[in-house]
């Protein structure tokens, strides 16, 4: 089975992913395309949008779980609905489970980190101090001029 699903958000910053992986504790695997998931679709679940079976076979980049080879990965592709990059995993079994163990449920730590490390390359790009702390289970970012 393969349950492939796109988590909800738009990479453009491939330094913010890298970033956002060493802080999940994740290895960023530049141009690797052999990623780690249930290896076929079988029809079972819909694809991610505007992504055929085929298109899944070889991903740009690949998120990893270190040290943990019975962990799915995340694929890094190239959109097919937006610029930028889409970030596909298999939540399915015990791989899955796995993964989101780091990623959080349907990559909800990956989009935090993410949008967060964006944030942060911007406002240090204009001369600004960022710090980030977590409270109640949420980033928060403070920008100081």
């Amino acid at each position: 089975m393969s349950h492939v699903v796109s988590v909800k958000i738009q990479v453009k910053s491939l330094d913010a992913l890298k970033m956002t992986a060493v802080d999940l504790g994740l290895e960023f695997l530049e141009n690797k395309s052999d990623w780690r998931w249930w290896l076929s679709s079988v029809g079972d679940y819909p694809l991610p949008e505007g992504f055929t079976a085929n298109d899944l076979k070889k991903s740009l980049h690949v998120l990893r779980v270190p040290n943990d080879d019975r962990a799915y990965d995340v694929g890094v592709f190239k959109s097919k609905t937006h610029e930028g990059y889409e970030l596909l995993f298999d939540f399915y079994g015990d791989a899955g489970r796995r993964l989101e163990s780091v990623i959080g449920s349907k990559g909800q730590k990956l989009v935090q980190g993410y949008s967060a490390n964006v944030a942060k390359q911007h406002y240090k790009k204009i001369g600004w101090r960022v710090t980030s702390t977590m409270k109640d289970g949420k980033m928060v970012l403070k920008a100081y001029k």
